[in-house]
């Protein structure tokens, strides 16, 4: 079988397709699969485990390289328009992911990816991790995840040989910052490091990491917290990773390699970063998350001076980390969240935990059971006045499906979506703690809308299924 998996993307989302990628060898163990790639991220696209080969994507000859080879089946991991008409035009006789009809329009071949294209362009929709999403595209249905990076990636004599140099003493917890991003929007401000790092540089040991072109910034930080710069390249990074006790970052690009690599990540998260979306992946992670309602940055909204990138208490940042080395307690304060990672994926703590139960019921095939009370005590009065609405939105739609069974009609999807839209506005006026519990009526409406004149047969039947499924568990989960 030969395998096509086309992944246009940065850095940080090539590790993140780490889980699918293992997930696509387990399932596939004789296949021959090819990763297509930018030729910019040949390096991370190197370190991702069962691939037999690595070819190039050009943008001034995009088929190019796909000619010659016949393919059994096709995966596109990208979320862009641009992959979806180079592989609409290769022939497969299984194709996974986002294509282009004949009129141009986005089709999904899994509801993975529908959620994924409509996450992006809906505000506000509910969020999966995107490993997990990636995953659940390959192989639907509950299953062990594994995050690791190709056997002989990382090279640990590297790492010791540049610790040396610096003086740092192996035989200590090391405790590395990463303190830059290429988004200005999640670029936390260089006080809140350099004083988390004068914090910390009295109990541990403490390095800024930093690339060539980065070296003045991580010096100035490094100068101010008492810390040691260390300025390498990629696989010196990867190799400095091997000795490091935590990663303390606000760049998604280091935060998955650190992840892959079995290193803990305190992440700062603000702006357009999304917690759960693109935060670390699997168990033991902690999620600091900027305190404003406006966090993160709604699609096309950003504002002209992103004053999240300072809301982070810097003894709060040392006191977070020291606890993940040193063991013990977290601090408390709002919006620290903790990873947790199992057979349905990468959630987060508290109430998160609670909304990815009922969607990856969707997606991922899985059975939801009636939580244990320490799940149960998340939001149970918004969960039950939720469970209202979700029986509501049942009968609606059950009506709907009998209007259906005369003949599709456009009027009937627009009627739908106006009902939904009703609801979702009464969900607006719940006082819920968190606004992930609004999002998920409205991102069924969004789904609707966009898709009324595409497969509006086939759309509410999911919509039913889906509504269905909410109406029946929900009970499970109050324990009514």
């Amino acid at each position: 079988m030969n395998i096509l998996v086309f992944n246009i993307a940065r850095m940080g989302d090539l590790i993140e397709s780490i889980p699918a990628m293992i997930t696509l060898r387990h399932t596939h163990p004789d296949a021959h699969i090819t990763l297509a790639v930018l030729p910019e991220y040949a390096w991370p696209a190197g370190l991702i485990p069962g691939i037999d080969a690595i070819c190039y994507f050009d943008t001034r000859k995009p088929l190019q390289p796909f000619c010659e080879p016949s393919y059994d089946a096709i995966y596109n991991f990208s979320y862009s328009t641009l992959a979806a008409q180079v592989l609409s035009r290769i022939a497969a006789p299984q194709r996974i992911g986002m294509l282009l009809t004949a009129a141009g329009r986005p089709q999904f071949s899994d509801p993975a990816t529908a959620y994924l294209w409509n996450f992006i362009n809906t505000p506000g929709a509910p969020i999966f991790n995107f490993s997990d999403l990636l995953r659940h595209s390959v192989a639907a249905g509950p299953m062990e995840p594994a995050f690791y990076l190709k056997e002989g990636a990382a090279n640990p004599a590297l790492g010791s040989g540049i610790l040396a140099q610096h003086g740092i003493d192996q035989r200590r917890p090391l405790v590395c910052m990463q303190t830059t991003a290429a988004d200005p929007y999640r670029a936390v401000h260089e006080d809140v490091f350099a004083e988390a790092g004068r914090f910390l540089s009295g109990h541990c040991q403490v390095a800024v990491l930093a690339a060539p072109a980065e070296r003045t910034r991580a010096e100035r930080i490094a100068k101010r917290a008492g810390a040691i710069p260390l300025v390498c390249d990629l696989d010196g990074l990867l190799g400095v990773l091997c000795h490091t006790a935590l990663l303390v970052t606000c760049n998604t690009g280091p935060m998955h390699l650190a992840a892959a690599t079995g290193v803990r990540c305190l992440v700062l998260s603000c702006g357009t970063s999304q917690p759960a979306f693109d935060g670390p992946y699997g168990h033991g992670h902690v999620i600091l998350s900027a305190a404003r309602e406006c966090h993160p940055c709604r699609q096309g909204m950003r504002c002209n001076d992103p004053v999240c990138t300072r809301d982070f208490d810097p003894a709060t940042v040392a006191a977070a980390a020291l606890s993940m080395v040193q063991g013990g307690p977290l601090p408390d304060p709002a919006r620290m969240f903790a990873t947790h990672c199992g057979q349905c994926g990468c959630w987060l703590n508290g109430h998160y935990h609670a909304a990815r139960r009922f969607l990856l019921s969707v997606i991922g095939a899985m059975p939801i059971v009636a939580c244990g009370e320490e799940e149960r005590g998340a939001v149970p009065e918004e969960i039950s006045q939720f469970a209202r609405l979700v029986a509501d939105g049942t009968s609606m739609l059950r009506q709907a499906i009998a209007a259906m069974q005369q003949g599709p009609q456009r009027q009937t999807l627009v009627d739908i979506a106006a009902a939904i839209k009703s609801i979702d506005e009464h969900v607006a006026r719940i006082s819920f703690k968190d606004k992930q519990w609004q999002s998920v009526v409205g991102f069924y409406k969004a789904l609707v809308e966009n898709c009324v004149a595409e497969r509006p047969w086939e759309m509410l039947r999911e919509l039913y299924a889906v509504f269905t499924l909410y109406n029946a568990r929900l009970q499970e989960l109050i324990g009514d």
